[in-house]
């Protein structure tokens, strides 16, 4: 499973790396195209918050490593205030840091380790 973002990173290592993610996966539910994240700005829709705590707790629980991207750019109430936030406090500890040198069209270099 991988997290971090932005998603369009997130889902290129998953596809390069034969991986899954909260918008592409065989195992758990996906995204819901109807499901906004913000209904408004900086105005965070509550059913999308439960969707991502949920789904993460369905990653952990069936004991699946985590690649961990991290963010490019700022602050996530998703990727920082969900994911980090419940691996942390469940102490979980099959997660793999990623460290992306490049996002291009068709390359996507990285250092994991």
């Amino acid at each position: 499973m991988a997290i971090g973002g932005p998603q369009s990173k997130v889902d290129a290592f998953a596809k390069d790396f034969n991986s899954e993610t909260i918008t592409k996966s065989n195992r758990f539910d996906v995204w819901p195209d109807e499901l906004k994240p913000y209904l408004g700005q900086d105005n965070i829709n509550p059913k999308a918050l439960n969707f991502n705590q949920k789904w993460i707790n369905g990653v952990i629980d069936s004991n699946l490593p985590i690649y961990n991207l991290g963010r490019s750019q700022g602050y996530s109430p998703f990727y920082n205030g969900i994911e980090m936030n419940t691996i942390i406090n469940r102490n979980y500890f099959n997660t793999i840091q990623v460290k992306s040198h490049g996002f291009y069209k068709n390359n996507f270099r990285v250092t994991i380790w």
